[in-house]
């Protein structure tokens, strides 16, 4: 034993940032797995004084779940009832959203179709991926982050997501939170 050293990591600031972030997360987990979800969600303030905020008693829906962040995780249509409503919303056709095309018209939608894809089914983001012209999950990722960030600030897109996630709609859900 004598003679040798004693190997201690050193940890850099992005892994100390990263392991503070997942801390975070699983803490925010937990407490949503604890706490039922009975009424309907809050309205953040920035979507306060949209047409589109439910009224007090209203039902929980697809598009206010999908708003506020929650996942669908049961009775969730399929990629293929998700790209049929999508092409109907948008007008585009199915090959058009996996097709190779990167035209704003056709991207978009796509990446509303990944979003939507990703928070109504478990399907993995590869698997979501390869439902789209067999793109990276990576691709995948970036879409839905991409829709996370411009949800609340984009009133067109907030009615897009609406009237979608209506339209595949079910009569019951469960919803976690």
């Amino acid at each position: 034993m004598q003679g040798q050293l004693l190997h201690i990591p050193m940890l850099t600031f992005s892994q100390i940032k990263t392991n503070t972030q997942r801390k975070q997360f699983n803490e925010k987990i937990c407490s949503r797995a604890a706490a039922p979800v009975i009424a309907p969600p809050a309205v953040p303030a920035s979507a306060a004084a949209s047409t589109l905020a439910p009224a007090p008693n209203a039902p929980f829906t697809y598009a206010w779940a999908l708003l506020e962040g929650q996942r669908v995780i049961h009775g969730g249509p399929g990629n293929d009832a998700i790209k049929r409503a999508v092409c109907r919303y948008f007008q585009v056709t199915k090959l058009d959203l996996e097709s190779a095309r990167r035209t704003a018209a056709v991207t978009k939608p796509r990446q509303i179709a990944m979003w939507l894809a990703r928070n109504l089914t478990t399907h993995s983001l590869p698997a979501i991926g390869r439902q789209f012209g067999g793109r990276d999950h990576t691709t995948v990722l970036a879409a839905v982050r991409k829709i996370d960030q411009v949800k609340w600030s984009d009133g067109q897109l907030q009615m897009a997501l609406s009237v979608i996630s209506a339209e595949l709609q079910p009569e019951t859900s469960e919803v976690t939170r």
